[in-house]
């Protein structure tokens, strides 16, 4: 019975930590990149195993051993500067397409993300003013009265 009470007391402490390790993270971290970071931070703080951090934070022990391969893409960033400043009204695509036409091999996702990471996302174009009747503003005709268009029609034909 002791033994019993020990061990379940042992699993309520475990839980209560999990919980509270948990708590202290709160925030939802999509990226691998950025859930190995915060699996270190864990281990440091409150000194357990990386299994059982990798458990918690729902990443899978191979994910997080894992080492990403650096990708050899300055050249590609450099050209890409140069055609952005060259061609200021130009979005990712159109680079997208004069790196295709130079041989650079890499597909348009991999081409939007250096393009954002370099900053060079272009503000969109606001829209032209409309020109139709229903967003027009009314005209005053004494201070704070408007007059409606087919008042003004009939004023005017001498209805």
């Amino acid at each position: 019975m002791e033994e019993e009470n020990a061990q379940l007391k042992k699993l309520v402490a475990d839980l209560s930590l999990d919980k509270q390790i948990l708590q202290d993270v709160l925030k939802k971290v999509l990226r691998p990149s950025r859930k190995r970071e915060m699996i270190s931070t864990i281990r440091m703080e409150y000194n357990i195993s990386i299994n059982r951090c990798v458990r918690l934070i729902l990443l899978h022990k191979s994910v997080f051993y894992y080492i990403p391969k650096e990708r050899g893409d300055e050249l590609m960033r450099m050209r890409m500067k140069e055609i952005a400043a060259t061609r200021v009204r130009y979005g990712y695509l159109r680079i997208y397409i004069l790196l295709r036409w130079e041989g650079f091999m890499d597909n348009n996702k991999r081409v939007y993300s250096v393009y954002c990471e370099e900053g060079l996302n272009l503000r969109s174009k606001r829209s032209k003013r409309s020109r139709c009747g229903a967003h027009r503003q009314l005209f005053p005709v004494m201070p704070l009265v408007y007059m409606s268009a087919g008042v003004w029609s009939r004023k005017l034909s001498g209805l």
